[in-house]
């Protein structure tokens, strides 16, 4: 049974379903970002685009999720991904300088995403705005 602690991840991949609702994710206020195993960024959400101050999802797919935040946190970023496609679920907190010049924290949690064998083939990036600097 996968256990699934984060509500936003609950809500885009469904109780009692592996499949991704990916008009759900697309839509979605909060920065999300589904990640291949190759750490890139498959799709995004809307408010992914508002937080990275970006245009439309195409810049930002194909981008590498962890090189979206500072330097600092990129190498603890990584593992977390990493754990993910290991099966485990991360939370972790870091700051993010926006274009503005504004920094605000963030809550990201990381969960992985099963396929119907129960195979993790991608993770799910869910990433709040807690409060502005």
């Amino acid at each position: 049974m996968q256990v699934i602690h984060d509500q936003t991840a609950r809500d885009l991949l469904g109780a009692a379903e592996a499949a991704l609702d990916l008009d759900a994710l697309r839509s979605h206020p909060d920065c999300v970002s589904m990640i291949n195993e190759n750490g890139l960024v498959m799709q995004v959400s809307r408010g992914s685009l508002t937080a990275l101050d970006a245009d439309t999802d195409a810049d930002l797919i194909g981008s590498v999720w962890t090189q979206m935040w500072p330097k600092t946190v990129q190498t603890a970023l990584q593992v977390a991904v990493e754990r993910g496609f290991s099966g485990h679920i991360t939370q972790y907190w870091s700051t993010f300088e926006h274009a503005d010049g504004s920094i605000s924290q963030w809550d990201i949690r990381l969960s992985p995403v099963h396929d119907a064998r129960d195979q993790v083939k991608s993770v799910l990036a869910v990433s709040r705005k807690l409060s502005p600097q």
